[in-house]
């Protein structure tokens, strides 16, 4: 009883954190005070989520050079480790252009070209960290009687992942270290502060011509139904879309599942036709 507790807090531990993770990709949907704030969550809760695994952790590293160490394993652990030295690059380089909780802090690291490349390629590692588990994921629902509903939701976020990985910058991201997208963003004046999606919400620029120009924040001067307006940084207001947060969740959650689905392939075949 006490181990099938322990999986559901892991597991529900690991969807938060999925989920906070999806919700860094546009910093607009909750303000940026939220983006910075939550970003520093985030990397709280990927050291808990650390602690939880700690076990595999030493065991995985003990047998990681080891020639009977399965490559699942191995593919495992380095994907984790490229999770975290890109979570701690996004960390030196998001201090270093924070607006909000380390704005006067004068520390530069990295800039922009870091900070969304590593943004992107730890998405890569998430949805393939969670492709590797795949089995013991499967395992879980069947257990819990809920296949049906999980692959539902399943082929409802993985739609959204699919438009997402097509309409989102996340593949130009990863290219910007060899390419010369950072010199094109600085010809145009002032670098740009999209959030990993070309159907991007409100700008910073936007945002601050239309809370000043009207008040409102919005091209007609009313906000969108069931959204809410908050402060903002700077002390501007921003709108916050119950829908915008939901679709970005779905959205990015999506990508990381369908690159997980990628992942999970090698397995799911194997497990069905063992060799």
């Amino acid at each position: 009883m006490k181990q099938k507790t322990w999986l559901k807090c892991k597991y529900g531990f690991d969807v938060i954190l999925l989920i906070v993770l999806a919700l860094m990709y546009e910093k607009n949907a909750l303000g940026m005070s939220f983006h910075e704030i939550g970003g520093l969550a985030l990397i709280g809760f990927f050291l808990i989520h650390i602690l939880f695994n700690w076990r595999w952790v030493i065991g995985a590293a003990k047998r990681l050079f080891k020639r009977d160490c399965p490559v699942r394993i191995k593919l495992s652990f380095l994907l984790s480790t490229g999770l975290f030295i890109s979570f701690l690059l996004i960390l030196l380089s998001g201090i270093g252009m924070s607006k909000v909780v380390f704005r006067d802090s004068g520390f530069v690291f990295g800039g922009k070209t870091i900070h969304y490349f590593c943004a992107a390629l730890a998405l890569l590692c998430v949805g393939g960290h969670v492709g590797l588990h795949a089995k013991q994921i499967l395992t879980f629902f069947k257990r819990h009687g809920v296949r049906i509903a999980a692959f539902a939701l399943l082929c409802v976020l993985l739609s959204f992942g699919i438009y997402g990985l097509v309409s989102s910058s996340v593949p130009r991201y990863l290219l910007m270290p060899f390419s010369s997208a950072e010199e094109g963003m600085r010809g145009q004046g002032r670098p740009e502060e999209k959030q990993l999606t070309d159907s991007a919400t409100l700008s910073d620029e936007t945002a601050e011509g239309t809370a000043s120009g009207n008040g409102h924040g919005t091209a007609a001067g009313a906000k969108p139904a069931g959204s809410e307006r908050v402060g903002g940084d700077h002390g501007l207001a921003i709108t916050i879309s119950p829908l915008n947060v939901l679709r970005v969740i779905a959205q990015y959650t999506g990508i990381a599942l369908l690159l997980a689905v990628l992942a999970a392939l090698p397995i799911l075949i194997k497990r069905k036709h063992p060799a």
